[in-house]
């Protein structure tokens, strides 16, 4: 149950209206509200008083008005209102936010204080109505204690468990399922995908692939080794490195070794996460962590020591290091992070609180509403700390700017800095750090961010994304009726989820594990019934927007999936054009000179936001594509031994398919599973059609100029098959469920 602030009844107007204003705007104690029944004292921000002739209320509270307390809170017209202009200060389901929680002691005074001040940066924005439709709204949702309802029941139909397994093995461990786990999830159903999803995530793999969803949301590698300023994207030259100083036996280094160095230090707050996740740590360690990680390259550059015949392409093993060099605070304190999000003598680190705001505490500062104005001098810089209409985010925004006040304009730390007076203390949620604390200011709010309710939720957020291949709603006051309801739906999964996150201490495993035994995750068919719980209010349109955007089972591969995909085909084959569709994490990202951009893909500097739906050219680059790879791994295929064959380990090259349909059938359906991960019959229509095509193609090989063949190295024994099956190969490979999971 949500904790709620409950403060004891003051006599007199004024404390009505100093109740009021702590509850529902400021967190009094902690974010998260404080339980009923416990002594504090608040940190009550200033109150208008009111005008001297105005009567005082009576020391006990009105009567409260008969609220709209309908069987279904969620269907009354205020959970849209909440949703739009409430939720980023006061949590989707009123847990805490920007702000605590609200705790209505009165419908009447609560109705009246929402209409003269909320929402907080421009209270014209809602009524008497408006707010007593959100009043009543808050009420229903309290009475039925909706805050702990869990994840909705049945709202979708689920698909074979073996279609789940294949899609988890790829999604989490970059493989296919063996033989012995199809075995376990087919004997034992649900406890033995269990124990498979438990067996994926020990492995390295798993640890790499939340290391490359973080990567999406940290964005700080942005460059290529072609990039002609790249020796200035950390601040680090040979004559300092950044944070440390290369000796002089290191000498003058060509630039590709001077790119390296940097590279390795882009990937430290990247290599955290998959260091965090590897040895199962607590998941707020990515924020917490005393060390930062080094590998051969950046290593000496916070410990020098020599570097004779030295071989600067040895990457080597990312290792945990603490140093004195620099502060080391998790992913914010690295090198890599406060150079990415750089800041100006004006924006005083606010484009850095931003990024933490939106990636670690699941708040668009933005979306807090308010003009976003650009300061260009101190002035301007200043007025804004004062200004009406700015301070209701500055409020909030500030004192994690201030966090990091030792850090110069480029990410340079340097101790004791000096800082603006008249910003606000470090910290976070109106908790300021203590003016007796040791600590570094970022290491303090650090630890502020790290144990809010609110990285539970972002960090399933992040994870969510980044494993279904949806992006999941942002409210605003801009927010379409459709957005609301998509909103609410992936809410009913996702705040579960971040609940059992912190009941789990922060074990990632444990939440990934329920995400993908999800009916969410596994999803094929929705529930009409429990479906329209959510949409009947919508339009026909709204409605099919809705539908298109939710379940786990439509996402496209992006550009990295596939290439590993295609890998597996073809046993590493790099396809794409000029260099590659994708180069992996120990290699330079450098996919805008590939194909990756056009399929969706990013290179974090000028296409940041990843493609969720498939468009005319992936369609075309994943035609393209089937055909080439069809050519590689039928080819590839057959060079090996029967036994070691992925695909056509009982293909008999001397005889024609129609003598042996049967095992031609069994072939496609092997292929399907392989290709698809569907089983399906040997009589399905898919089937049926694959053999058919099989068919056409041999007999129209068999009919050609022997030395007329577009995939030529099958030109040998059997060619004919070899033709007919790569064409059914690149057949398959074209089909959506080849990019799908």
């Amino acid at each position: 149950m949500n904790q709620k602030l409950s403060i004891p009844w003051p006599s007199g107007f004024k404390g009505l209206i100093i109740s009021l204003a702590c509850s529902l705007l400021i967190a009094c104690g902690s974010e998260s509200g404080t339980t009923v029944g416990e002594e504090q004292t608040p940190n009550i921000p200033e109150v208008q008083e009111p005008d001297d002739n105005t009567p005082d209320t009576p020391d006990t509270p009105d009567t409260p008005d008969t609220p709209l307390l309908t069987c279904e809170a969620n269907s009354l017209p205020g959970r849209s209102v909440w949703s739009a202009q409430c939720t980023n200060c006061h949590g989707a389901n009123n847990e805490g936010g920007a702000y605590g929680p609200v705790s209505i002691l009165d419908r009447s005074a609560m109705i009246s204080y929402t209409t003269s001040f909320m929402p907080k940066n421009d209270a014209t924005k809602c009524d008497e109505n408006c707010s007593t439709q959100v009043t009543d709204y808050l009420l229903a949702f309290d009475a039925e204690n909706c805050g702990t309802s869990s994840a909705p029941n049945e709202l979708f139909g689920t698909r074979p468990l073996s279609q789940t397994l294949y899609s988890a093995s790829f999604n989490l461990a970059s493989r296919l399922p063996t033989q012995a786990e199809v075995a376990l999830v087919q004997e034992n159903g649900m406890s033995g995908l269990n124990g498979v999803l438990d067996s994926l995530m020990e492995e390295d793999a798993f640890a790499e692939r939340i290391m490359e969803i973080y990567g999406d949301l940290v964005q700080v590698e942005q460059f290529s080794p072609n990039h002609e300023h790249s020796e200035n994207i950390l601040g680090i030259s040979f004559s300092e490195a950044g944070v440390g100083r290369w000796y002089d036996e290191v000498g003058d280094r060509d630039y590709n070794d001077h790119v390296a160095v940097i590279r390795s230090h882009v990937r430290e707050p990247l290599q955290l996460v998959k260091h965090v996740v590897k040895e199962n740590m607590d998941f707020r360690e990515i924020l917490t962590a005393d060390y930062t990680m080094v590998n051969n390259l950046n290593r000496f550059t916070y410990e020098p020591y020599s570097t004779d015949n030295f071989n600067f392409k040895d990457l080597g093993e990312y290792q945990p290091l603490k140093t004195s060099a620099r502060p080391q605070v998790g992913i914010l304190g690295t090198v890599a992070f406060t150079h990415k999000y750089q800041t100006t003598t004006a924006n005083r680190n606010r484009k850095r609180a931003l990024a933490v705001f939106n990636m670690f505490l699941d708040t668009n500062i933005r979306n807090l509403g308010g003009e976003v104005v650009a300061a260009a001098d101190l002035e301007e810089a200043t007025n804004v700390l004062t200004d009406s209409a700015c301070k209701g985010c500055h409020v909030i925004m500030d004192p994690v700017a201030s966090a990091f006040k030792n850090y110069n304009n480029e990410g340079q730390y340097s101790a004791n800095r000096s800082w603006h007076d008249e910003m606000a203390k470090p910290g976070l949620a109106h908790v300021s750090q203590p003016d007796n604390s040791s600590q570094e200011p970022l290491e303090w709010v650090a630890e502020q961010i790290a144990n809010d309710p609110r990285f539970a939720t972002a960090t399933v957020r992040t994870i969510f994304e980044g494993l279904f291949g949806q992006d999941v709603v942002r409210l605003s006051a801009d927010s379409l009726p459709e957005q609301v309801a998509l909103y609410e739906i992936q809410q009913a999964y996702l705040q579960p989820w971040a609940k059992l996150l912190i009941t789990s201490n922060y074990n990632l495993r444990t939440v990934v594990k329920a995400m993908i035994s999800s009916d969410y995750y596994q999803a094929d068919s929705l529930n009409q019934d429990e479906f329209a719980k959510y949409i009947n209010h919508l339009n026909a349109d709204q409605k099919s927007y809705v539908e298109e955007r939710i379940g786990g089972s439509t996402r496209i591969l992006t550009p990295e999936m596939l290439a590993r995909k295609i890998g597996l085909m073809t046993d590493g084959l790099v396809w794409g054009y000029g260099n590659s569709l994708y180069k992996g994490y120990l290699d330079p990202i450098n996919v805008s000179d590939g194909v990756g951009v056009l399929y969706g893909g990013i290179d974090f500097k000028d296409n940041t936001q990843r493609l969720r739906d498939i468009n005319g050219f992936m369609l075309a680059i994943q035609e393209r594509m089937s055909y080439d790879i069809a050519c590689e791994a039928t080819t590839t295929d057959f060079a090996k031994s029967g036994s070691e064959r992925l695909f056509f380990d009982n293909v008999d090259l001397s005889k024609e398919p129609k003598d042996q349909a049967a095992d031609m059938k069994a072939l496609l359906v092997d292929m399907t599973w392989t290709l698809w991960g569907q089983t399906l019959n040997s009589n399905s229509e898919e089937i049926t059609t694959a053999y058919d095509l099989l068919l056409a193609i041999y007999a129209q090989n068999a009919s050609d100029n022997p030395n007329s063949y577009a995939c030529n190295n099958t030109r040998n024994d059997g060619r004919h098959l070899k033709m007919a099956l790569a064409g059914v190969m690149s057949y398959l490979l074209s089909d959506y469920r080849f990019n799908n999971l």
